[in-house]
C-alpha cells in the first residue's frame, strides 16, 4: 500500500469529467421512485451492507 499527500491527492482519480443530469431527466427518473412504505434509516443500511 502507498501512502498519500492528502486527501485530493487519493480522491482525484476516481473522478470523471461528466454532465450531471438536466432537471427533466431528474424528474423522469423520480417519476419511476415509489415508496414502500418502511422508513429506512443509516443503521438499516448498515446492517443489510455490512452484516
Amino acid at each position: 500500500m502507498e501512502a498519500v499527500e492528502s486527501t485530493d491527492e487519493l480522491i482525484d482519480p476516481f473522478r470523471d469529467e461528466f454532465e450531471p443530469l438536466t432537471d427533466d431527466e431528474i424528474d423522469r427518473w423520480l417519476l419511476e421512485t415509489v415508496s414502500s412504505g418502511v422508513e429506512t434509516d443509516e443503521s438499516d443500511i448498515d446492517r443489510v451492507r455490512y452484516d
